[in-house]
């Protein structure tokens, strides 16, 4: 499974990132953090994006991605990984959530870079 975090859906809806794109487009399996939605439509209404696009946005990532919800493990390993790599609490928690799946992390977020299990996309 890849996991994808917030910064790549966002090249894909709104920046057409061409390698966003490719990796949303293909047949694999793909994962969404919880807290990623969070991330997502708390940007998108940053950008005053209208409300019919935020719910047809968020409905896609739904359809095309198993969300993946917060639980007592995967709080328990973001502790550790933000004190471990420095990660914000938000991004403690989506790379828990892809260590716990066993997931790649997609994304364009220099935050990550470094890390274990983890694909920088560029913009």
């Amino acid at each position: 499974m890849k996991l994808l975090d917030s910064s790549i859906w966002l090249d894909h809806l709104w920046e057409a990132n061409r390698e966003s794109s490719e990796l949303i487009e293909s047949s694999e399996l793909l994962g969404t953090a919880i807290v990623s939605l969070f991330e997502i439509e708390r940007r998108l209404r940053q950008l005053e994006v209208s409300e019919e696009k935020i719910k047809s946005a968020l409905q896609f990532i739904e359809k095309r991605s198993i969300i993946i919800p917060l639980n007592k493990e995967i709080i328990k390993q973001a502790v550790l990984f933000s004190l471990k790599y420095k990660l914000g609490t938000i991004d403690a928690l989506i790379y828990a959530s892809a260590q716990l799946f066993k997931a790649v992390l997609f994304t364009a977020d220099n935050d990550f870079r470094g890390l274990p299990q983890v694909e920088i996309i560029s913009k």
